[in-house]
């Protein structure tokens, strides 16, 4: 690509707030404003004749495609949506501008009213034939054990792990669609007893997996928020806690204050900390560390929407080799009544939130 070419280029998107590259026609990165995001793209081919979504590793051929197009690139640290805009010389392509894309916003406008509805039938029926595969793998491999067929009980195990991650990433997936859509359930109710709830859903579940679980909680604070989607953020900052502490002897503490007006919930573990490389990630849909690659790396990003959509904040710190404690901030309301946690039977059942996110530290 020739220089002029190039400083017209970095002109024209210079006040963008977008992640953005610029490539030559063999797909090796030229400019970016964020070359640690984008180089890990070198020799991904960005289109083929057949396959106009998803990129595809090799160099199938680019002719006569000149429209934009968005598509999924795997770069080094993350799976990011982007949008592909090739440069023309001579109808070939001289090379590619690349610019990322608000995975979010792009959901808004899919979500009309009849596709929302029927992503969410689809992805709960996805849910209940995944929650069904493992009840029955689960079961078939303690059936094995006790008659000693180790190998098939083996087998049984590994469709009960394969479908548990299926399961968590349509509960991660149904999430965003709850936020794109504005499906929420909003009311005033006990928090304190919510957050209770889910500790003591939670502790029998990780002294299983020899974690040391320790609460402080304040009675009496009430909020008015939609406490499903609360569930969920609390439940992916717990996940996250014990996902990426790598201790021998794994310690959570999570304890829930009152600061003047707002609810302080804050999780707190004994792992490595968080080191530079991840905290560029963490807020990015997709993108997850080496240490929890087999995750779909949304569990932040439906924390920062539950803060976005309820007036909340999100904060942490971290010293590595020590720890991390993870924040929420939340108003209270200002309700004198005594009040009840809303919807809290079902943290205890098979396979609900608590078994799914939890599951989640596991693999």
């Amino acid at each position: 690509m020739k220089d002029e070419k190039l400083k017209v280029l970095k002109s024209i998107y210079s006040y963008t707030d977008s992640k953005l590259a610029v490539f030559d026609e063999d797909v090796n990165l030229i400019w970016s404003n964020d070359k640690e995001l984008f180089k890990g793209v070198m020799n991904e081919s960005f289109y083929t004749p057949k396959v106009r979504i998803l990129g595809i590793y090799g160099f199938n051929g680019i002719k006569g495609i000149k429209s934009e197009k968005e598509m999924l690139m795997k770069t080094k640290q993350s799976v990011q949506l982007v949008r592909v805009i090739p440069v023309f010389e001579e109808n070939m392509p001289e090379g590619y501008v690349v610019e990322t894309v608000n995975i979010l916003s792009q959901m808004s406008r899919f979500m009309t009213s009849y596709s929302s509805i029927g992503m969410h039938k689809y992805l709960s029926l996805v849910r209940e034939i995944s929650s069904e595969i493992v009840f029955s793998s689960d079961a078939l491999k303690n059936d094995l054990e006790l008659v000693e067929q180790y190998d098939l009980a083996n087998r049984a195990e590994t469709l009960t792990n394969s479908t548990y991650k299926a399961l968590s990433s349509v509960a991660n997936l149904e999430e965003l669609v709850n936020y794109t859509v504005k499906n929420f359930r909003t009311h005033i109710g006990s928090l304190s007893e919510q957050v209770e709830d889910i500790v003591l859903a939670v502790i029998p579940k990780l002294k299983q997996e020899g974690v040391d679980v320790k609460y402080s909680i304040k009675s009496g604070i009430n909020a008015e928020l939609d406490f499903s989607r609360f569930s969920i953020a609390m439940l992916n900052l717990i996940s996250n806690a014990i996902t990426y502490n790598k201790s021998e002897k794994k310690e959570l503490f999570v304890k829930l204050s009152k600061i003047g007006e707002k609810a302080v919930l804050s999780v707190t573990d004994n792992g490595n900390g968080i080191d530079s490389d991840t905290e560029k990630l963490l807020f990015v849909p997709f993108a997850t560390s080496d240490i929890a690659k087999n995750n779909e790396g949304l569990g932040l990003t439906i924390v920062k929407l539950f803060c976005d959509e309820f007036s909340s904040s999100f904060s942490y710190t971290t010293k590595v080799g020590e720890g991390t404690t993870a924040t929420l901030t939340i108003p209270t309301s200002r309700s004198s009544l005594t009040l009840k946690a809303p919807m809290t039977g079902h943290l205890f059942e098979k396979y609900s939130p608590v078994e799914i996110y939890l599951y989640k530290s596991k693999v």
